[in-house]
Order: structure tokens, then sequence, then C-alpha cells
């Protein structure tokens, strides 16, 4: 059987990756893992916590789907560096596929999004595959 990650830090604004995975883990009978890695070194007070519980929560409601679904879905959260992390959880689980969220293209974030992705992909034997957000081709008319 498949299994499939689907790394999550506190900077994921959205999650079109999991959706992708949770899709994909449907189709092909896959198992489905989400991991949020929380860095105790960049928290900071009660803000941080609550917006760790709100990340927390959405990930909840995606296992609730998957499991409605059929699809065997597992949670962990772990503190630490989320590359550190996500490559110890590859092995240590024997993950074949890790899919990412990447940001926009050309934004603030996508450079170090690009220094994270190619850390990981050095150091792991699995499949990587990036989800971008669907952006409407549609512009208003004045």
């Amino acid at each position: 059987m498949e299994r499939i990650l689907v790394g999550i830090h506190r900077g994921a604004a959205n999650f079109w990756a999991s959706v992708h995975a949770l899709n994909l883990a449907k189709r092909i009978g896959a198992r489905l893992f989400f991991l949020l890695v929380v860095d105790l070194q960049s928290s900071a007070g009660t803000e941080t916590y609550m917006s760790d519980y709100s990340l927390k929560k959405d990930i909840e409601s995606f296992l609730e789907e998957g499991r409605k679904q059929g699809v065997s879905v597992e949670y962990y959260l772990t503190y630490g560096k989320y590359e550190t992390e996500l490559i110890n959880f590859i092995e240590n689980q024997h993950i074949d596929l890790l899919v990412m969220e990447a940001p926009p293209r050309n934004s603030e974030s996508s450079k170090h999004f690009a220094e994270c992705l190619e850390k990981i992909q050095h150091r792991i034997n699995c499949r990587i595959e990036l989800v971008y957000e669907k952006v409407s081709d549609l512009t208003e008319s004045e």
C-alpha cells in the first residue's frame, strides 16, 4: 500500500496539498499521513499558540473527511525544525510520496521554499509532488 505524507507547518496559508493528497489517497487506496511541525524556536506566546490550535483544528477536519471517505488517515504533531522532522518521519514511516504545498511563483516565500525543498529532496528516498494553489484566469471587466 502506498504511503502519502502531507507536511504542514505554521506558515501554510491554505490546504491545497491536503485536498490533493486526500483525493489521491482515496483514488489509489493509499494510507495518508499528516505531519504538523511546530518550530519552538519561532514560537512567541499566546498568539502563536492560538494559531497552532486553529491549524490543528483544520487538520482534524481533513482527518474526519478522509475517514468518512474510507481513507486510512493518521495525524502526527512534532516539535523541531521543519526539514529535519519531515526527513525523520519519511524515513521512519517508509513514506512513498511527499505532497507539499508550494507558494505562488515569484512570491517572497518562494525562495525560502526552494531552499527547503532542496535540503529535503537530497536526503529522502521518495517522490515529491508539489501542489500550487489554483488561480482563476478570469479577470473582471470594467
